[in-house]
């Protein structure tokens, strides 16, 4: 008798699709969202930091995380899968060097980035992309009846997550913009600023400047931690409402990952209420994803689906970006790339409009 299961791995991609099928690329979208799904409950459950001592069995693992031994070691055998974990002998699983980065803590951690991501409601909201399509409506807004940001202020523990995935985030650009030249400015305001990853770097590199974090009340609540000594006392916390303004006065504004959030009428009133805090001409560094001229794999591209079904906002060109700016009279003097994904756009006031 044939024995016709004989090395599947020599005619099946993950044992399933025939080499060279056409269909491979479109079943791995589907399966995608099944895969991280199971790290995201993973991460809930805290495996990736119980495992971060060494190997465990699955029963030991399960003891740790209050779960199945059974439901567990299936989340774990999909895991294996992605390359984030390792079975070095059967019934126990190890990290391997891609899953260490899924450790709560270490430098660099995607722990974040995975429980934000998956939070329920806008996990839920990537569901509702045809009708936002149809309607134009964030489907985050059709679904919850409100918008994204009002969500947060009404759930402390997604907000929570979501302030230390987009810390996490600010943490891989504040060098870059810590390394700027400050030297003509001694304020600067650090405008949406989180928690003040970025504003406590550049204070750190530049002993002369006063900083200002501007946020709403509860992300403010947050940011003490980030100001060690020697910078906290140069460091001023402002509530409010960067689209309602005012806006505190200041040499330069820092808008990290901020523009991205609003449509273009939106982002122009950001930009208006920066220019009437300091009619003399303040500068502004804008962190943001810079997407491709043309439709390519990009981070940025897959970024504003994300954007599409949570609100008003989108990722943009460059000349996009350049455009906003140029409408309240700013002239972009550089542009900095850096890694996953940011650009740094330093701006100045139009030569002829300061003081306007």
């Amino acid at each position: 008798m044939t024995d016709r299961s004989r090395d599947p791995a020599s005619l099946y991609v993950d044992g399933m699709v025939p080499r060279g099928d056409p269909r491979s690329a479109v079943w791995n979208l589907i399966r995608g969202p099944w895969r991280f799904a199971a790290v995201h409950a993973l991460v809930t459950l805290g495996v990736f930091g119980h495992l971060a001592a060494g190997p465990l069995l699955v029963p030991d693992l399960a003891a740790c995380c209050g779960a199945d031994p059974a439901m567990l070691e299936r989340l774990l055998r999909c895991a294996a899968g992605t390359c984030l974990l390792a079975q070095p002998s059967p019934g126990c699983y190890t990290l391997t060097s891609d899953g260490r980065v899924l450790v709560p803590g270490v430098p660099g951690s995607m722990h974040p980035a995975v429980l934000a991501t998956g939070q329920e409601a806008g996990w839920q909201a990537l569901t509702g992309l045809a009708g936002t399509a149809r309607t134009g409506q964030a489907a985050f807004t059709a679904q919850q009846g409100h918008g994204f940001y009002e969500y947060l202020a009404a759930h402390p523990a997604d907000a929570q997550i979501f302030a230390e995935f987009m810390t996490s985030r600010s943490a891989d650009v504040a060098a870059v913009i810590a390394g700027l030249d400050f030297t003509d400015t001694t304020v600067v305001a650090d405008i949406g600023g989180g928690h003040g990853t970025i504003l406590a770097a550049i204070l750190a590199a530049h002993p002369h400047l006063h900083g200002i974090l501007f946020d709403r009340s509860h992300v403010l609540a947050g940011a003490h931690s980030q100001f060690a000594a020697g910078v906290a006392e140069r460091t001023e916390l402002a509530a409010g409402d960067y689209l309602d303004g005012p806006l505190p006065p200041a040499g330069t504004y820092l808008l990290a990952n901020i523009l991205h959030n609003h449509n273009d009428a939106d982002a122009r009133v950001i930009l208006g209420n920066i220019r009437a805090a300091t009619p003399s001409g303040p500068r502004i560094v804008l962190a943001d994803i810079l997407l491709p001229s043309h439709p390519a794999a990009h981070i940025g591209c897959d970024l504003d689906v994300r954007m599409m079904a949570l609100g008003t906002g989108r990722e943009r060109t460059r000349a996009a970006y350049l455009a906003l700016l140029g409408d309240v009279g700013f002239t972009s003097t550089e542009i900095i790339g850096t890694p996953y994904g940011l650009s740094i756009i330093d701006a100045r006031p139009t030569v002829g409009e300061s003081g306007s």
